[in-house]
Protein backbone atom coordinates (compact mmCIF):
# COMPACT_ATOMS: atom_id res chain seq x y z
CA UNK A 1 0.00 0.00 0.00
CA UNK A 2 0.85 3.45 -1.02
CA UNK A 3 2.48 5.90 1.50
CA UNK A 4 3.13 9.45 1.44
CA UNK A 5 6.94 8.65 2.36
CA UNK A 6 6.85 6.11 -0.70
CA UNK A 7 5.40 7.84 -3.14
CA UNK A 8 8.78 8.10 -5.53
CA UNK A 9 9.02 12.33 -5.41
CA UNK A 10 11.74 14.59 -5.85
CA UNK A 11 12.96 17.81 -4.84
CA UNK A 12 11.65 20.92 -6.18
CA UNK A 13 14.47 23.06 -7.03
CA UNK A 14 14.29 24.75 -10.04
CA UNK A 15 16.46 26.74 -12.41
CA UNK A 16 16.61 30.19 -11.46
CA UNK A 17 17.12 30.68 -15.21
CA UNK A 18 13.48 28.62 -15.94
CA UNK A 19 10.43 29.13 -15.85
CA UNK A 20 9.25 27.11 -13.00
CA UNK A 21 8.85 28.48 -9.50
CA UNK A 22 9.10 27.03 -6.34
CA UNK A 23 5.57 25.70 -5.29
CA UNK A 24 3.42 27.68 -2.18
CA UNK A 25 3.20 26.16 0.84
CA UNK A 26 -0.38 27.12 2.21
CA UNK A 27 -0.43 29.33 4.97
CA UNK A 28 -1.82 27.73 8.42
CA UNK A 29 -2.69 29.31 11.48
CA UNK A 30 -0.46 28.77 14.22
CA UNK A 31 -3.39 27.56 16.83
CA UNK A 32 -4.35 25.02 14.57
CA UNK A 33 -0.81 23.61 14.60
CA UNK A 34 -0.95 23.30 17.58
CA UNK A 35 -3.80 21.46 17.96
CA UNK A 36 -2.80 19.30 15.47
CA UNK A 37 0.63 18.20 17.01
CA UNK A 38 -1.54 17.79 20.58
CA UNK A 39 -3.94 15.32 18.79
CA UNK A 40 -1.17 13.70 16.99
CA UNK A 41 0.13 13.14 20.52
CA UNK A 42 -2.38 10.67 21.63
CA UNK A 43 -1.67 8.58 18.63
CA UNK A 44 1.66 8.33 18.89
CA UNK A 45 1.64 7.42 22.31
CA UNK A 46 -1.53 5.30 22.09
CA UNK A 47 -0.28 3.54 18.90
CA UNK A 48 -3.75 2.32 18.47
CA UNK A 49 -2.35 0.40 14.93
CA UNK A 50 -1.03 -2.17 17.32
CA UNK A 51 -4.89 -3.52 18.02
CA UNK A 52 -6.31 -1.88 14.64
CA UNK A 53 -5.98 -3.15 11.19
CA UNK A 54 -6.98 -1.42 7.97
CA UNK A 55 -9.85 -3.32 7.50
CA UNK A 56 -10.83 -1.60 11.05
CA UNK A 57 -12.68 1.44 9.25
CA UNK A 58 -14.87 4.29 10.54
CA UNK A 59 -16.95 6.81 8.40
CA UNK A 60 -16.93 10.48 9.09
CA UNK A 61 -19.30 12.62 7.41
CA UNK A 62 -17.86 15.71 6.87
CA UNK A 63 -19.84 18.95 8.75
CA UNK A 64 -18.74 20.75 5.31
CA UNK A 65 -19.47 18.90 2.49
CA UNK A 66 -22.09 15.99 3.73
CA UNK A 67 -19.76 13.80 2.22
CA UNK A 68 -18.33 10.37 3.75
CA UNK A 69 -14.63 9.76 4.14
CA UNK A 70 -13.81 6.53 5.40
CA UNK A 71 -10.94 6.85 8.37
CA UNK A 72 -7.80 3.85 8.22
CA UNK A 73 -5.38 3.19 10.85
CA UNK A 74 -2.34 2.22 9.39
CA UNK A 75 0.57 0.46 11.11
CA UNK A 76 0.26 -2.96 11.97
CA UNK A 77 1.73 -4.55 9.24
CA UNK A 78 4.54 -2.10 10.42
CA UNK A 79 5.34 -0.74 7.25
CA UNK A 80 3.42 2.93 7.94
CA UNK A 81 2.25 4.41 10.73
CA UNK A 82 -0.86 7.02 10.13
CA UNK A 83 -4.44 7.65 9.80
CA UNK A 84 -5.77 8.00 6.55
CA UNK A 85 -9.09 9.90 5.56
CA UNK A 86 -9.95 8.62 2.37
CA UNK A 87 -12.19 11.38 0.31
CA UNK A 88 -15.11 10.49 -2.40
CA UNK A 89 -14.73 9.49 -4.91
CA UNK A 90 -10.84 8.55 -5.65
CA UNK A 91 -9.60 7.56 -2.29
CA UNK A 92 -12.68 5.58 -1.11
CA UNK A 93 -12.50 3.87 -4.60
CA UNK A 94 -9.25 3.09 -4.22
CA UNK A 95 -9.75 2.06 -0.60
CA UNK A 96 -12.46 -0.26 -1.82
CA UNK A 97 -10.66 -2.06 -4.80
CA UNK A 98 -7.82 -2.64 -2.81
CA UNK A 99 -9.67 -4.07 0.15
CA UNK A 100 -11.38 -6.28 -3.13
CA UNK A 101 -8.79 -7.41 -5.01
CA UNK A 102 -5.52 -6.50 -3.03
CA UNK A 103 -2.12 -4.92 -4.21
CA UNK A 104 -0.98 -4.58 -7.77
CA UNK A 105 0.80 -2.47 -9.70
CA UNK A 106 -2.20 -1.03 -11.10
CA UNK A 107 -3.28 0.21 -7.86
CA UNK A 108 0.03 0.93 -7.18
CA UNK A 109 -0.72 3.31 -9.75
CA UNK A 110 -3.99 4.35 -9.00
CA UNK A 111 -2.37 5.27 -5.31
CA UNK A 112 -0.24 7.81 -6.93
CA UNK A 113 -2.09 9.49 -9.34
CA UNK A 114 -5.56 8.37 -9.10
CA UNK A 115 -6.21 9.24 -5.07
CA UNK A 116 -7.23 11.73 -3.25
CA UNK A 117 -7.12 11.73 0.91
CA UNK A 118 -5.53 13.17 3.58
CA UNK A 119 -2.85 11.73 6.33
CA UNK A 120 -0.87 12.07 9.63
CA UNK A 121 1.83 9.99 9.02
CA UNK A 122 4.31 9.56 11.89
CA UNK A 123 8.17 8.43 10.93
CA UNK A 124 11.64 8.17 12.35
CA UNK A 125 11.99 11.38 10.59
CA UNK A 126 13.95 10.92 7.07
CA UNK A 127 10.35 12.10 5.10
CA UNK A 128 10.67 15.36 6.72
CA UNK A 129 10.91 18.68 4.60
CA UNK A 130 12.27 22.05 5.38
CA UNK A 131 9.01 23.05 6.35
CA UNK A 132 8.14 20.09 8.62
CA UNK A 133 11.27 20.59 10.45
CA UNK A 134 10.14 24.06 11.43
CA UNK A 135 6.85 22.84 12.33
CA UNK A 136 8.56 19.79 14.30
CA UNK A 137 10.92 22.43 15.99
CA UNK A 138 8.22 24.74 16.88
CA UNK A 139 5.47 21.97 17.98
CA UNK A 140 6.26 18.77 18.70
CA UNK A 141 6.44 17.57 22.28
CA UNK A 142 9.60 17.41 23.71
CA UNK A 143 9.32 14.01 24.67
CA UNK A 144 9.20 12.88 21.17
CA UNK A 145 12.07 12.88 20.62
CA UNK A 146 14.43 9.96 22.57
CA UNK A 147 17.85 10.28 22.16
CA UNK A 148 18.62 6.33 23.10
CA UNK A 149 15.39 4.78 21.98
CA UNK A 150 15.92 6.61 18.43
CA UNK A 151 18.87 4.32 18.00
CA UNK A 152 16.28 1.36 17.91
CA UNK A 153 14.87 0.31 14.22
CA UNK A 154 11.00 1.54 13.77
CA UNK A 155 11.34 4.73 16.60
CA UNK A 156 9.03 6.67 15.47
CA UNK A 157 10.12 10.62 16.30
CA UNK A 158 7.97 12.87 13.92
CA UNK A 159 4.80 13.66 12.15
CA UNK A 160 3.68 14.79 8.65
CA UNK A 161 0.97 16.13 7.56
CA UNK A 162 -0.07 15.72 4.02
CA UNK A 163 -3.05 16.41 1.32
CA UNK A 164 -2.98 13.71 -1.90
CA UNK A 165 -4.79 14.08 -4.81
CA UNK A 166 -4.99 13.32 -8.49
CA UNK A 167 -2.14 13.91 -10.50
CA UNK A 168 -0.05 15.78 -7.46
CA UNK A 169 2.72 14.88 -5.44
CA UNK A 170 1.85 14.62 -1.52
CA UNK A 171 1.41 17.97 -0.23
CA UNK A 172 1.27 20.24 2.57
CA UNK A 173 -2.43 20.52 3.87
CA UNK A 174 -4.67 23.26 3.11
CA UNK A 175 -6.80 24.97 5.77
CA UNK A 176 -10.26 22.31 4.80
CA UNK A 177 -7.79 19.16 4.92
CA UNK A 178 -6.33 20.50 8.14
CA UNK A 179 -10.25 20.19 9.39
CA UNK A 180 -10.74 16.74 8.50
CA UNK A 181 -7.32 15.40 10.39
CA UNK A 182 -8.35 17.36 13.38
CA UNK A 183 -11.60 15.56 13.31
CA UNK A 184 -10.11 12.19 12.69
CA UNK A 185 -7.80 12.36 15.20
CA UNK A 186 -10.16 13.43 17.87
CA UNK A 187 -12.94 10.44 16.67
CA UNK A 188 -10.23 8.23 16.11
CA UNK A 189 -9.75 8.82 20.14
CA UNK A 190 -12.91 8.24 20.78
CA UNK A 191 -13.60 5.55 18.61
CA UNK A 192 -10.32 3.17 19.79
CA UNK A 193 -11.26 4.61 23.52
CA UNK A 194 -15.28 4.04 23.76
CA UNK A 195 -16.35 1.95 20.83
CA UNK A 196 -13.74 -0.46 19.23
CA UNK A 197 -14.04 -3.65 21.54
CA UNK A 198 -17.78 -3.55 20.81
CA UNK A 199 -17.12 -3.05 16.84
CA UNK A 200 -13.53 -4.57 15.97
CA UNK A 201 -16.03 -7.04 14.10
CA UNK A 202 -17.87 -4.06 11.80
CA UNK A 203 -14.29 -3.98 9.65
CA UNK A 204 -14.70 -3.11 5.75
CA UNK A 205 -15.37 -6.74 4.65
CA UNK A 206 -17.23 -6.67 1.66
CA UNK A 207 -18.01 -8.86 -1.42
CA UNK A 208 -16.99 -7.08 -4.85
CA UNK A 209 -21.12 -7.47 -5.71
CA UNK A 210 -22.12 -5.59 -3.02
CA UNK A 211 -23.36 -2.22 -3.01
CA UNK A 212 -24.09 -1.27 0.48
CA UNK A 213 -21.94 -2.15 3.82
CA UNK A 214 -22.64 -1.61 7.12
CA UNK A 215 -19.87 1.08 9.19
CA UNK A 216 -19.59 2.75 12.13
CA UNK A 217 -20.52 5.98 11.42
CA UNK A 218 -19.96 9.83 13.09
CA UNK A 219 -21.92 12.61 12.05
CA UNK A 220 -21.77 16.12 13.54
CA UNK A 221 -25.59 17.27 14.76
CA UNK A 222 -26.77 20.65 13.67
CA UNK A 223 -24.91 23.42 15.75
CA UNK A 224 -23.05 21.01 17.79
CA UNK A 225 -19.50 21.83 18.21
CA UNK A 226 -17.00 20.49 15.78
CA UNK A 227 -13.91 20.59 18.05
CA UNK A 228 -16.14 18.73 20.82
CA UNK A 229 -15.53 14.98 20.08
CA UNK A 230 -18.23 13.85 22.81
CA UNK A 231 -21.17 15.86 20.51
CA UNK A 232 -20.77 13.86 17.59
CA UNK A 233 -23.22 10.91 17.15
CA UNK A 234 -22.22 7.73 16.69
CA UNK A 235 -23.99 4.64 15.10
CA UNK A 236 -23.75 2.04 12.62
CA UNK A 237 -25.01 3.34 9.41
CA UNK A 238 -24.51 2.03 5.71
CA UNK A 239 -22.02 3.08 3.22
CA UNK A 240 -22.79 3.16 -0.29
CA UNK A 241 -19.55 1.19 -1.68
CA UNK A 242 -17.59 3.60 -4.60
CA UNK A 243 -18.59 2.24 -8.29
CA UNK A 244 -16.09 1.91 -11.10
CA UNK A 245 -14.72 4.70 -12.00
CA UNK A 246 -16.84 6.24 -15.08
CA UNK A 247 -15.37 7.12 -18.35
CA UNK A 248 -15.15 10.95 -19.48
CA UNK A 249 -16.76 11.62 -22.66
CA UNK A 250 -14.69 12.13 -25.50
CA UNK A 251 -16.22 14.11 -28.10
CA UNK A 252 -14.88 14.01 -31.74
CA UNK A 253 -12.64 16.57 -33.09
CA UNK A 254 -13.49 17.15 -36.66
CA UNK A 255 -10.44 19.26 -37.15
CA UNK A 256 -8.14 16.39 -35.87
CA UNK A 257 -9.29 14.43 -38.41
CA UNK A 258 -9.14 17.58 -40.63
CA UNK A 259 -5.70 18.29 -39.82
CA UNK A 260 -4.40 14.85 -41.55
CA UNK A 261 -6.73 14.41 -44.14
CA UNK A 262 -3.25 14.74 -47.19
CA UNK A 263 -1.40 12.43 -45.08
CA UNK A 264 -1.32 9.03 -46.83
CA UNK A 265 -1.72 6.12 -44.67
CA UNK A 266 1.27 3.35 -44.61
CA UNK A 267 0.73 -0.16 -45.32
CA UNK A 268 2.40 -2.21 -42.50
CA UNK A 269 3.72 0.53 -39.98
CA UNK A 270 2.27 0.28 -36.27
CA UNK A 271 2.63 3.11 -33.63
CA UNK A 272 2.53 2.11 -29.69
CA UNK A 273 1.18 5.33 -28.28
CA UNK A 274 -0.03 6.45 -25.12
CA UNK A 275 0.86 9.21 -21.79
CA UNK A 276 2.33 8.65 -18.60
CA UNK A 277 2.69 11.17 -15.98
CA UNK A 278 6.54 12.51 -15.24
CA UNK A 279 7.93 10.88 -12.14
CA UNK A 280 9.52 14.06 -11.47
CA UNK A 281 6.53 17.17 -10.36
CA UNK A 282 7.39 20.56 -11.34
CA UNK A 283 5.42 23.83 -10.23
CA UNK A 284 3.94 26.87 -11.67
CA UNK A 285 3.49 28.85 -7.93
CA UNK A 286 1.15 26.87 -7.20
CA UNK A 287 0.19 23.43 -5.91
CA UNK A 288 3.15 20.87 -7.82
CA UNK A 289 1.77 18.78 -10.33
CA UNK A 290 2.99 15.97 -12.29
CA UNK A 291 2.65 16.75 -15.96
CA UNK A 292 1.52 14.48 -18.59
CA UNK A 293 4.20 12.95 -21.15
CA UNK A 294 2.67 11.80 -24.55
CA UNK A 295 4.76 9.35 -26.18
CA UNK A 296 4.70 7.23 -29.48
CA UNK A 297 7.10 4.77 -30.66
CA UNK A 298 7.14 3.10 -34.09
CA UNK A 299 7.30 -0.22 -34.39
CA UNK A 300 9.56 -1.50 -36.94
CA UNK A 301 12.37 1.47 -36.86
CA UNK A 302 11.90 2.26 -33.18
CA UNK A 303 11.70 5.65 -33.56
CA UNK A 304 10.21 7.61 -30.18
CA UNK A 305 8.24 10.84 -30.45
CA UNK A 306 8.04 12.21 -27.35
CA UNK A 307 5.70 15.35 -27.31
CA UNK A 308 5.75 18.99 -24.69
CA UNK A 309 4.76 18.13 -21.15
CA UNK A 310 1.26 18.98 -20.62
CA UNK A 311 -0.97 19.95 -17.77
CA UNK A 312 -2.81 17.32 -15.88
CA UNK A 313 -5.77 19.62 -15.98
CA UNK A 314 -5.46 19.60 -19.83
CA UNK A 315 -8.35 16.96 -20.90
CA UNK A 316 -6.25 13.67 -21.89
CA UNK A 317 -7.46 13.62 -25.49
CA UNK A 318 -6.75 16.68 -26.51
CA UNK A 319 -3.16 15.68 -25.60
CA UNK A 320 -3.18 12.59 -27.03
CA UNK A 321 -4.99 13.65 -30.41
CA UNK A 322 -2.12 16.58 -30.37
CA UNK A 323 1.14 14.02 -30.03
CA UNK A 324 -0.59 11.79 -32.61
CA UNK A 325 -0.68 14.74 -34.91
CA UNK A 326 2.75 16.00 -34.67
CA UNK A 327 4.11 12.17 -34.95
CA UNK A 328 2.07 11.97 -38.32
CA UNK A 329 3.18 15.59 -39.92
CA UNK A 330 7.00 14.66 -38.47
CA UNK A 331 6.96 11.66 -40.12
CA UNK A 332 5.17 12.83 -43.18
CA UNK A 333 2.40 9.76 -42.93
CA UNK A 334 0.02 8.30 -40.96
CA UNK A 335 0.21 4.43 -39.68
CA UNK A 336 -1.84 1.35 -40.57
CA UNK A 337 -2.55 0.42 -37.10
CA UNK A 338 -2.01 1.91 -33.23
CA UNK A 339 -2.05 0.11 -30.46
CA UNK A 340 -3.12 2.08 -27.64
CA UNK A 341 -3.09 1.57 -23.50
CA UNK A 342 -6.40 2.97 -22.54
CA UNK A 343 -9.89 3.63 -23.79
CA UNK A 344 -9.40 7.14 -23.03
CA UNK A 345 -6.59 6.76 -26.22
CA UNK A 346 -8.97 4.24 -28.06
CA UNK A 347 -11.64 6.78 -27.88
CA UNK A 348 -9.41 9.92 -29.56
CA UNK A 349 -9.06 7.96 -32.31
CA UNK A 350 -12.60 6.59 -33.12
CA UNK A 351 -12.80 9.04 -35.85
CA UNK A 352 -9.68 9.16 -37.40
CA UNK A 353 -10.67 5.61 -37.05
CA UNK A 354 -12.88 6.00 -38.74
CA UNK A 355 -12.14 8.32 -41.65
CA UNK A 356 -8.68 6.75 -42.55
CA UNK A 357 -9.65 2.77 -42.06
CA UNK A 358 -6.96 2.83 -39.40
CA UNK A 359 -6.72 0.08 -36.91
CA UNK A 360 -6.94 0.91 -33.56
CA UNK A 361 -5.68 -1.87 -31.21
CA UNK A 362 -6.37 -1.55 -27.26
CA UNK A 363 -3.23 -3.56 -26.18
CA UNK A 364 -1.82 -2.45 -22.48
CA UNK A 365 0.18 -5.74 -22.69
CA UNK A 366 1.20 -5.71 -26.31
CA UNK A 367 3.23 -2.85 -25.95
CA UNK A 368 6.99 -3.47 -25.48
CA UNK A 369 8.66 -0.53 -27.21
CA UNK A 370 6.65 1.62 -25.42
CA UNK A 371 7.40 -0.07 -21.88
CA UNK A 372 10.93 0.31 -22.81
CA UNK A 373 10.61 3.90 -23.61
CA UNK A 374 8.62 4.75 -20.13
CA UNK A 375 11.91 2.36 -18.67
CA UNK A 376 14.71 4.50 -20.05
CA UNK A 377 12.79 7.59 -19.15
CA UNK A 378 12.58 6.37 -15.20
CA UNK A 379 16.22 5.31 -15.23
CA UNK A 380 17.35 8.40 -16.57
CA UNK A 381 15.71 10.06 -13.60
CA UNK A 382 16.75 7.55 -11.15
CA UNK A 383 12.96 5.64 -10.47
CA UNK A 384 13.51 2.82 -12.53
CA UNK A 385 10.94 -0.04 -11.65
CA UNK A 386 11.84 -3.99 -11.16
CA UNK A 387 9.86 -6.00 -13.30
CA UNK A 388 8.54 -7.75 -9.59
CA UNK A 389 6.66 -3.69 -9.01
CA UNK A 390 4.47 -4.51 -12.80
CA UNK A 391 5.04 -3.47 -16.05
CA UNK A 392 4.95 -0.32 -17.19
CA UNK A 393 1.83 -0.03 -19.38
CA UNK A 394 0.37 -0.02 -15.66
CA UNK A 395 1.46 4.58 -15.91
CA UNK A 396 -0.64 4.42 -18.69
CA UNK A 397 -3.66 7.39 -18.29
Amino acid sequence: MLTVSSIPTMPISPDPSSDMMTPDIPHIEKKVYQELYALADWMLKTKPWERMQDTHVFVIVDPDTNERQLAVVMGNAGIVYALHLYQPEEGTRWYHNIQCYESSSQSQHAGQFDNRYVTIEFDEGSGLDEHDELLDDLYAPEDWFDEEAALTEGYLESVLFRSIVPAHPPWHPETADTLRMMDGLRLLKRYYSDYFDEYAWAGYFVDPDESVITLPTFTLPLGAKRADAAAWDFAMEPFDVPRPKTLPQVPPDELFVARLDSLPVKPGVSWEAGIIFSPIPVSDGGRPFFPLVPLVVERDTEWLGRSELSSPLEPREHVFRASIAETAITRGYLPESIFVGSPISELALTGLAAARDITIVPAPDDMALFDSAVQSMLEFTGLSMSEEEGDFDDLFT
